[in-house]
This record gives C-alpha cells, structure tokens and sequence, in this order.
C-alpha cells in the first residue's frame, strides 16, 4: 500500500480505503482499525466517510458493539460525511439485522428528495434509482406502503427497462465507444437475436497496453492511467448514460488485448482500432459464456474484478 500511496499521492486516501477493505476481508481487523483511523484524520470528506462505515463494520466483527455505535452516532452528526455513506450504513446495518435504523439512513441519503414540497418532476428525473430500489424494497418488506420514490423507483426498475436502448444509439454528450459500449457493425446480428445492450470493457491487467494502443476513448495523453481510474470513469459514464437515455442495464464483455489482437488478426488488421475492440466483444459473446450484466447487485463481486463487492468498489456513491 504505502508504495502505491507514493506513486499515486493524489489517491492516497482511496488507496487506504481499498486496502481497509482487503484487511478486512483477511480477518485482520485490528489494522484495519488503524487505517481507518489514518484516512479519518488525513483524509476529510468521500474517503473518511468510507473509513467512518469500515470502522462500524469492524467494531461489529471485533464484538465491540458499544465502541460501533458510539461510531455510527458520531457519524450521524456529521452532515456531509453522513451523507456520503448513508447508502452504505443502510446496507451495512440491514445486513446486521436492524432494518428500522438501515431506513432512517437510507432516508439521510435520499433527504432532499423525501421533503413534503418537493416537486414530484425531481423524482421522476432522478438518474440512478439502484439504492432507491434498495429502499423500496427494504419498505415493502417492513410492511409500509410505497411512498413517491418507491413508486419511481419501481416504475424504473432495470429489470423491465433491459434492452431500452440499442448499441447503435447515442446516449447524449459522448458516443458509446466511450462507455465501452459495442457499437460497430457485427453486433447488428446481436441485436436481432436479443433486447440487450451489449457493453464491454477491458481487464484490469490489459488497462495501460489498452491505454497505449489508442483503445481507451476519453482518457486523452494521460500518461499513467491506473486500472482503478479507468473502472471509475466507465462507471460514472455508465451512470451518465442511465441518466440521460432509457437504457439502465447490459451484459458486459471483459476484453484481454490478446482477445483484440487475436480478432485484428482473423479480419486481417494489423492496428487495432475501437471497432475492431467492439466487434471483438461482439464476436466473444456470439460464441457462449456465463457474461455478468452491468451494474450487479450490491453485494456481488464488482465488475472490474477487484475482488471486492460492488457496493464497495465501483458501485460507490
């Protein structure tokens, strides 16, 4: 950690946060106490807030309930850090059988939207519904009736939204190519075969010889673009996309660049270009395989292969 805290010092306090995460995933709880308490104290705002719910979820496995709570109240009163990881204190404290708090933060995080005067026109246009499903469903299950973002977010649900947008359209600002989304020819025969947007993106390994091969639009001369930079911006383009057209869910196709290579070859290119990439992820599909759709459920494995939950990793606020 402390050697990726030196070359990326502008990431210092997400790289600490991550590596609380893999700490904990170790069972060494006792550290991951200790670097929490580093990024809290260094670190304000996105990156505490993330060690201030790491912190209540350690206590908790550490049996020091009484030190959990006496965390998750100091967290309470601290509006802009609270309101960056209610969402995951919701989860974090449903999962630890107290739906009834989980509710009350889930509402902190839906606050400005949950006022008696709020125009009914700011919830329908609300982008990314995956948290407010979350609490429609958390509501359903404690027995209340839908309230209006429930109602909104059951009337987004991806579920009935897949297939809304197709690869050839363009979901506002930026192409598709730039959200990693198949957009060439080949996948045209995709398309009459199913609803489903098909997305792709390219394996953590493979992100730099992607970056160097020209295949990576939108990331410009940026010299070290890290893997951990490059699953964010895909994710917050990916949420862009959901907020500026209908589509809301995809079946993602991960790309090695031998995979890119292997297909330039079979059509007899010799420089890769990002139309080669995407029919390459057409092709990799039309051939079969267990491909996992964008964005997964919270607690499942995160789509850039971290190794990390979803909820933690790139599904972050």
């Amino acid at each position: 950690m402390e050697h990726e805290v030196a070359r990326y010092p502008e990431s210092a306090g997400e790289i600490m946060v991550e590596t609380v995460d893999e700490l904990q995933r170790n069972g060494w709880f006792e550290d991951a106490l200790e670097l929490c308490g580093r990024v809290i104290a260094d670190f304000p705002g996105m990156d505490s807030a993330f060690a201030r719910m790491h912190r209540i979820e350690t206590l908790w496995k550490l049996g020091r309930d009484g030190d959990a709570e006496e965390a998750l109240a100091e967290l309470w009163e601290l509006d802009e850090e609270a309101l960056l990881a209610a969402e995951l204190v919701a989860e974090l404290l449903d999962s630890h059988g107290d739906p009834l708090r989980a509710l009350q933060w889930s509402d902190r995080a839906f606050a400005g939207l949950l006022r008696p005067d709020v125009d009914p026109e700011e919830i329908e246009n609300l982008g990314d519904l995956v948290h407010a499903q979350w609490r429609a469903a958390l509501r359903r299950r404690m027995g209340f009736a839908p309230d209006a973002l429930d109602r909104a977010a059951q009337r987004r649900d991806p579920a009935m939204e897949l297939g809304a947008l197709r690869p050839t359209e363009d979901p506002g600002r930026q192409g598709l190519a730039a959200l990693g989304v198949v957009d060439s020819a080949p996948s045209a025969a995709y398309r009459e075969e199913t609803d489903e947007v098909l997305l792709s993106h390219i394996v953590r390994a493979d992100v730099a010889d992607a970056h160097a091969a020209g295949l990576l639009t939108g990331f410009g001369d940026t010299e070290a673009l890290t893997p951990d930079t490059y699953f964010r911006e895909v994710e917050l383009n990916r949420r862009q996309m959901r907020r500026e057209t209908e589509f809301s869910r995809g079946r993602d196709i991960p790309l090695s660049m031998a995979e890119i290579r292997a297909f330039a070859d079979e059509q007899g290119v010799t420089t890769p270009t990002e139309n080669i990439r995407s029919a390459a992820a057409a092709a990799k599909h039309s051939r079969g395989g267990d491909f996992p759709m964008w964005p997964p459920e919270r607690n499942q494995p995160c789509w850039c292969a971290s190794d990390r939950k979803y909820k933690k990793c790139c599904g972050r606020p």
